[in-house]
Protein backbone atom coordinates (compact mmCIF):
# COMPACT_ATOMS: atom_id res chain seq x y z
CA UNK A 1 0.00 0.00 0.00
CA UNK A 2 1.78 3.37 -1.16
CA UNK A 3 1.73 6.27 1.76
CA UNK A 4 1.77 9.58 0.91
CA UNK A 5 4.44 11.52 2.42
CA UNK A 6 3.44 13.74 5.43
CA UNK A 7 3.96 17.87 4.65
CA UNK A 8 7.29 19.45 5.92
CA UNK A 9 6.92 20.51 9.46
CA UNK A 10 8.96 23.45 11.29
CA UNK A 11 10.12 21.66 14.22
CA UNK A 12 9.37 24.42 16.99
CA UNK A 13 7.51 22.39 19.65
CA UNK A 14 8.04 19.17 17.33
CA UNK A 15 10.44 16.84 17.73
CA UNK A 16 11.52 14.10 15.16
CA UNK A 17 13.15 11.01 17.04
CA UNK A 18 13.87 8.85 13.84
CA UNK A 19 17.76 8.95 13.35
CA UNK A 20 17.21 8.05 9.88
CA UNK A 21 15.85 11.89 9.27
CA UNK A 22 18.63 13.92 10.93
CA UNK A 23 20.62 14.77 8.20
CA UNK A 24 17.44 15.50 6.65
CA UNK A 25 16.63 18.30 8.87
CA UNK A 26 20.20 19.76 9.07
CA UNK A 27 19.87 19.81 4.98
CA UNK A 28 16.40 21.42 5.33
CA UNK A 29 17.05 24.14 7.94
CA UNK A 30 14.86 22.57 10.76
CA UNK A 31 12.64 21.46 8.22
CA UNK A 32 11.59 17.46 8.25
CA UNK A 33 9.82 15.53 5.31
CA UNK A 34 9.23 12.40 6.17
CA UNK A 35 8.44 9.48 3.63
CA UNK A 36 7.35 6.71 6.04
CA UNK A 37 3.91 8.05 5.91
CA UNK A 38 1.69 10.11 9.07
CA UNK A 39 3.09 10.18 12.11
CA UNK A 40 4.96 7.63 13.89
CA UNK A 41 7.21 10.17 13.75
CA UNK A 42 6.38 13.59 14.99
CA UNK A 43 5.35 14.16 18.50
CA UNK A 44 4.10 17.06 20.73
CA UNK A 45 6.68 17.67 22.77
CA UNK A 46 4.98 18.94 26.17
CA UNK A 47 6.99 21.96 28.24
CA UNK A 48 5.58 20.38 31.86
CA UNK A 49 4.89 16.86 33.49
CA UNK A 50 1.24 17.89 33.09
CA UNK A 51 1.35 18.23 29.56
CA UNK A 52 3.65 15.83 29.00
CA UNK A 53 1.21 12.88 31.08
CA UNK A 54 -1.60 14.48 28.47
CA UNK A 55 0.22 12.88 25.46
CA UNK A 56 0.42 14.68 22.18
CA UNK A 57 -1.99 16.53 20.76
CA UNK A 58 -4.57 15.32 17.84
CA UNK A 59 -3.41 17.15 14.51
CA UNK A 60 -3.23 16.64 10.98
CA UNK A 61 0.44 15.23 11.43
CA UNK A 62 -0.25 12.56 14.03
CA UNK A 63 -3.75 11.47 12.90
CA UNK A 64 -3.80 8.39 10.36
CA UNK A 65 -5.67 9.56 7.21
CA UNK A 66 -6.65 6.33 6.14
CA UNK A 67 -9.64 4.15 7.20
CA UNK A 68 -8.56 0.76 6.35
CA UNK A 69 -5.54 0.85 9.14
CA UNK A 70 -5.06 -1.33 12.58
CA UNK A 71 -3.39 -0.52 15.79
CA UNK A 72 -1.80 -3.81 17.27
CA UNK A 73 -1.16 -3.76 20.56
CA UNK A 74 0.86 -6.04 22.85
CA UNK A 75 0.15 -6.20 26.32
CA UNK A 76 2.72 -7.72 28.38
CA UNK A 77 0.79 -6.69 31.51
CA UNK A 78 3.45 -4.21 32.68
CA UNK A 79 3.48 -0.66 32.88
CA UNK A 80 5.10 0.47 29.81
CA UNK A 81 3.16 -1.41 27.03
CA UNK A 82 -0.43 -0.54 29.20
CA UNK A 83 0.60 3.01 28.73
CA UNK A 84 1.41 3.08 25.20
CA UNK A 85 -1.85 1.32 24.45
CA UNK A 86 -3.71 3.90 26.40
CA UNK A 87 -1.77 6.94 25.10
CA UNK A 88 -2.27 5.32 21.61
CA UNK A 89 -5.51 5.09 22.05
CA UNK A 90 -5.76 8.50 22.86
CA UNK A 91 -3.80 9.20 19.40
CA UNK A 92 -6.21 7.48 16.67
CA UNK A 93 -9.40 7.60 19.14
CA UNK A 94 -11.27 6.37 16.01
CA UNK A 95 -9.18 3.47 14.60
CA UNK A 96 -9.79 -0.21 15.21
CA UNK A 97 -7.77 -1.68 18.15
CA UNK A 98 -6.41 -5.37 18.65
CA UNK A 99 -4.58 -6.67 21.40
CA UNK A 100 -2.09 -9.70 22.18
CA UNK A 101 -0.96 -11.38 25.68
CA UNK A 102 1.47 -13.41 25.77
CA UNK A 103 1.81 -15.98 28.64
CA UNK A 104 4.37 -18.08 29.05
CA UNK A 105 3.36 -20.38 31.41
CA UNK A 106 6.29 -18.48 33.74
CA UNK A 107 4.69 -15.07 33.48
CA UNK A 108 3.26 -12.99 36.89
CA UNK A 109 0.12 -14.60 37.84
CA UNK A 110 -1.56 -11.01 37.78
CA UNK A 111 -0.08 -10.36 34.10
CA UNK A 112 -2.83 -11.42 32.05
CA UNK A 113 -5.68 -9.96 34.56
CA UNK A 114 -4.07 -6.43 34.11
CA UNK A 115 -3.21 -6.74 30.27
CA UNK A 116 -7.33 -7.68 30.51
CA UNK A 117 -8.12 -4.57 32.21
CA UNK A 118 -6.03 -2.40 29.35
CA UNK A 119 -7.51 -4.41 26.77
CA UNK A 120 -11.38 -3.28 27.61
CA UNK A 121 -10.00 -0.15 28.36
CA UNK A 122 -9.18 0.74 25.07
CA UNK A 123 -11.51 -1.92 23.35
CA UNK A 124 -9.55 -4.03 21.41
CA UNK A 125 -10.37 -7.50 21.10
CA UNK A 126 -7.21 -9.64 23.56
CA UNK A 127 -6.38 -12.64 22.05
CA UNK A 128 -4.14 -14.51 24.47
CA UNK A 129 -1.35 -17.10 23.20
CA UNK A 130 -0.26 -19.75 25.86
CA UNK A 131 3.36 -21.11 24.88
CA UNK A 132 4.97 -22.63 27.61
CA UNK A 133 8.60 -21.96 28.34
CA UNK A 134 9.50 -24.75 30.68
CA UNK A 135 8.08 -27.42 27.50
CA UNK A 136 11.03 -25.31 25.23
CA UNK A 137 13.36 -26.03 27.66
CA UNK A 138 12.52 -29.97 28.22
CA UNK A 139 12.75 -30.72 24.61
CA UNK A 140 15.93 -29.12 24.40
CA UNK A 141 17.35 -30.16 27.40
CA UNK A 142 19.24 -26.94 28.08
CA UNK A 143 19.39 -23.16 29.42
CA UNK A 144 21.10 -20.56 28.03
CA UNK A 145 23.42 -18.83 30.70
CA UNK A 146 23.34 -14.66 30.57
CA UNK A 147 24.71 -13.22 27.36
CA UNK A 148 23.46 -16.06 25.22
CA UNK A 149 20.49 -15.67 23.05
CA UNK A 150 17.38 -17.01 23.96
CA UNK A 151 15.58 -18.98 21.75
CA UNK A 152 12.57 -18.08 23.29
CA UNK A 153 12.73 -14.72 22.58
CA UNK A 154 11.83 -16.02 19.02
CA UNK A 155 10.39 -18.63 19.01
CA UNK A 156 7.51 -17.73 21.78
CA UNK A 157 7.54 -14.20 21.33
CA UNK A 158 8.49 -12.18 18.63
CA UNK A 159 7.56 -15.02 15.68
CA UNK A 160 4.13 -15.98 17.43
CA UNK A 161 3.08 -12.12 17.66
CA UNK A 162 4.33 -11.73 13.74
CA UNK A 163 1.88 -14.27 12.61
CA UNK A 164 -0.85 -12.89 15.09
CA UNK A 165 -0.30 -9.55 13.95
CA UNK A 166 -0.62 -10.32 9.88
CA UNK A 167 -3.69 -12.11 10.38
CA UNK A 168 -5.38 -9.26 12.33
CA UNK A 169 -4.38 -7.22 9.24
CA UNK A 170 -6.07 -10.24 7.00
CA UNK A 171 -2.97 -11.37 5.27
CA UNK A 172 -1.16 -14.51 6.19
CA UNK A 173 2.44 -15.87 6.22
CA UNK A 174 4.59 -18.39 8.24
CA UNK A 175 8.08 -18.66 8.80
CA UNK A 176 10.41 -20.54 6.75
CA UNK A 177 13.41 -22.29 8.09
CA UNK A 178 14.37 -25.08 11.21
CA UNK A 179 14.08 -24.32 14.58
CA UNK A 180 17.15 -26.02 15.03
CA UNK A 181 19.84 -23.99 13.15
CA UNK A 182 21.11 -20.31 14.44
CA UNK A 183 20.45 -18.81 11.11
CA UNK A 184 17.52 -15.88 11.49
CA UNK A 185 14.40 -17.53 10.01
CA UNK A 186 12.47 -15.61 6.93
CA UNK A 187 9.45 -14.04 7.33
CA UNK A 188 7.44 -14.70 4.32
CA UNK A 189 3.79 -13.77 3.09
CA UNK A 190 1.53 -16.05 1.50
CA UNK A 191 -1.71 -12.99 1.49
CA UNK A 192 -0.42 -9.48 1.54
CA UNK A 193 -2.82 -8.00 4.26
CA UNK A 194 -5.72 -6.05 3.22
CA UNK A 195 -5.33 -3.45 5.93
CA UNK A 196 -2.21 -1.59 7.04
CA UNK A 197 -0.91 -1.73 10.52
CA UNK A 198 0.22 0.28 13.07
CA UNK A 199 1.88 -2.40 15.77
CA UNK A 200 2.46 -0.22 19.26
CA UNK A 201 5.33 -0.56 21.14
CA UNK A 202 5.87 0.40 24.99
CA UNK A 203 9.39 2.22 24.10
CA UNK A 204 10.49 4.80 26.80
CA UNK A 205 12.16 7.69 25.98
CA UNK A 206 15.97 7.29 25.75
CA UNK A 207 15.02 4.04 24.12
CA UNK A 208 15.90 5.66 20.32
CA UNK A 209 18.09 3.29 19.04
CA UNK A 210 16.18 -0.36 20.11
CA UNK A 211 13.19 1.79 18.33
CA UNK A 212 15.80 2.03 15.36
CA UNK A 213 16.71 -1.53 14.52
CA UNK A 214 12.86 -1.82 14.72
CA UNK A 215 12.03 0.20 12.02
CA UNK A 216 14.99 -1.22 9.90
CA UNK A 217 14.13 -4.37 10.44
CA UNK A 218 9.88 -4.79 10.44
CA UNK A 219 8.25 -6.17 7.80
CA UNK A 220 6.60 -3.91 5.29
CA UNK A 221 3.66 -5.99 5.03
CA UNK A 222 2.75 -5.76 8.61
CA UNK A 223 3.06 -1.71 8.64
CA UNK A 224 5.41 -0.08 10.70
CA UNK A 225 6.03 -0.05 14.69
CA UNK A 226 4.76 3.03 16.24
CA UNK A 227 6.37 3.94 19.55
CA UNK A 228 3.83 6.46 21.23
CA UNK A 229 5.32 7.08 24.69
CA UNK A 230 9.24 7.87 22.96
CA UNK A 231 7.83 9.50 20.35
CA UNK A 232 5.68 11.83 23.41
CA UNK A 233 8.97 12.01 24.99
CA UNK A 234 7.50 10.12 28.35
CA UNK A 235 9.50 8.41 30.98
CA UNK A 236 8.55 5.48 32.92
CA UNK A 237 7.11 8.45 35.59
CA UNK A 238 5.20 9.82 32.82
CA UNK A 239 3.56 6.22 32.08
CA UNK A 240 2.55 5.72 35.73
CA UNK A 241 0.80 9.28 35.40
CA UNK A 242 -0.98 7.97 32.15
CA UNK A 243 -1.89 4.99 33.90
CA UNK A 244 -3.50 6.66 36.89
CA UNK A 245 -5.06 9.28 34.70
CA UNK A 246 -7.23 6.17 33.08
CA UNK A 247 -7.84 4.86 36.56
CA UNK A 248 -5.77 1.54 36.16
CA UNK A 249 -3.35 0.42 38.88
CA UNK A 250 -0.65 -2.29 38.11
CA UNK A 251 1.62 -3.11 40.76
CA UNK A 252 4.83 -5.53 40.36
CA UNK A 253 4.08 -6.55 43.99
CA UNK A 254 8.13 -6.92 43.90
CA UNK A 255 8.85 -8.87 40.30
CA UNK A 256 11.04 -7.33 38.07
CA UNK A 257 9.06 -7.86 35.01
CA UNK A 258 5.54 -9.29 33.67
CA UNK A 259 6.66 -12.21 31.90
CA UNK A 260 9.56 -14.83 31.84
CA UNK A 261 10.38 -15.43 35.14
CA UNK A 262 13.35 -15.79 35.48
CA UNK A 263 15.00 -14.25 32.54
CA UNK A 264 17.68 -15.92 31.45
CA UNK A 265 19.69 -12.23 31.76
CA UNK A 266 18.68 -11.73 35.14
CA UNK A 267 21.46 -10.96 37.67
CA UNK A 268 22.74 -12.92 40.41
CA UNK A 269 20.16 -10.70 42.76
CA UNK A 270 17.36 -10.54 40.45
CA UNK A 271 17.33 -14.48 40.66
CA UNK A 272 17.60 -13.92 44.69
CA UNK A 273 14.66 -11.44 44.13
CA UNK A 274 12.34 -13.80 42.10
CA UNK A 275 12.76 -17.31 44.87
CA UNK A 276 11.93 -14.62 47.50
CA UNK A 277 8.85 -12.82 45.82
CA UNK A 278 8.03 -16.19 44.10
CA UNK A 279 9.37 -19.20 46.38
CA UNK A 280 6.22 -21.97 44.97
CA UNK A 281 7.17 -20.88 41.14
CA UNK A 282 10.75 -21.01 42.37
CA UNK A 283 10.83 -24.71 43.06
CA UNK A 284 9.00 -25.03 40.32
CA UNK A 285 12.06 -23.88 38.19
CA UNK A 286 14.32 -25.09 40.27
CA UNK A 287 13.32 -29.00 39.63
CA UNK A 288 13.27 -28.31 35.92
CA UNK A 289 17.02 -27.45 36.46
CA UNK A 290 17.80 -30.44 37.96
CA UNK A 291 15.52 -32.37 35.27
CA UNK A 292 18.15 -30.69 33.01
CA UNK A 293 20.99 -31.13 34.36
CA UNK A 294 21.99 -26.99 34.25
CA UNK A 295 20.81 -24.14 36.14
CA UNK A 296 20.15 -20.43 35.39
CA UNK A 297 22.11 -19.45 38.09
CA UNK A 298 26.14 -20.72 38.42
CA UNK A 299 25.43 -21.33 42.20
CA UNK A 300 22.81 -23.87 42.19
CA UNK A 301 18.86 -24.17 41.60
CA UNK A 302 16.83 -21.22 41.97
CA UNK A 303 15.28 -22.82 44.86
CA UNK A 304 18.60 -23.07 46.98
CA UNK A 305 19.59 -19.21 46.16
CA UNK A 306 19.95 -16.55 49.49
CA UNK A 307 16.47 -14.86 50.16
CA UNK A 308 16.12 -11.34 49.97
CA UNK A 309 13.94 -9.50 52.73
CA UNK A 310 12.59 -6.75 51.30
CA UNK A 311 11.47 -7.43 47.52
CA UNK A 312 9.13 -4.75 46.82
CA UNK A 313 10.95 -2.02 48.32
CA UNK A 314 14.67 -3.62 46.44
CA UNK A 315 12.56 -3.41 42.73
CA UNK A 316 13.69 -0.29 41.72
CA UNK A 317 17.14 -0.80 41.65
CA UNK A 318 17.29 -3.31 39.39
CA UNK A 319 17.13 -1.61 35.50
CA UNK A 320 15.26 -3.92 32.77
CA UNK A 321 17.23 -6.33 31.32
CA UNK A 322 16.64 -6.85 27.22
CA UNK A 323 18.07 -9.53 26.20
CA UNK A 324 16.01 -9.21 22.55
CA UNK A 325 12.96 -9.48 23.70
CA UNK A 326 12.33 -6.16 25.53
CA UNK A 327 9.07 -5.43 23.25
CA UNK A 328 7.18 -8.26 24.18
CA UNK A 329 7.27 -8.44 27.87
CA UNK A 330 7.66 -4.91 28.64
Amino acid sequence: MERAPIPDARLGDWRCLDPLSVDVRRRSGGASRCQRGPCSILAKQGRDPAERAAGPSVSATNRSPLSDEIVLVGLSGGIDSAAAALLARERWPDLPFAALHQNLGWDDPDAEDDARKVAERIGAPLTVQRPEIAALWRDRKFLPMSGMPCPAALEQKAEPAMLWAIEQLGGAAHWRGALSTRRAREFVVDKHPDAFGLYCIGYLAGEESRAAKYRHHWPDALGRPVFPLLEAGKNKDDARAILKRHGIAINYRGHLRRSCQPCVHWSNAERELLATARPEHAAEVAALEREIGRTFDRRGPLDTLPRRTKPEAEQGLFAFVDGGCGAWCK
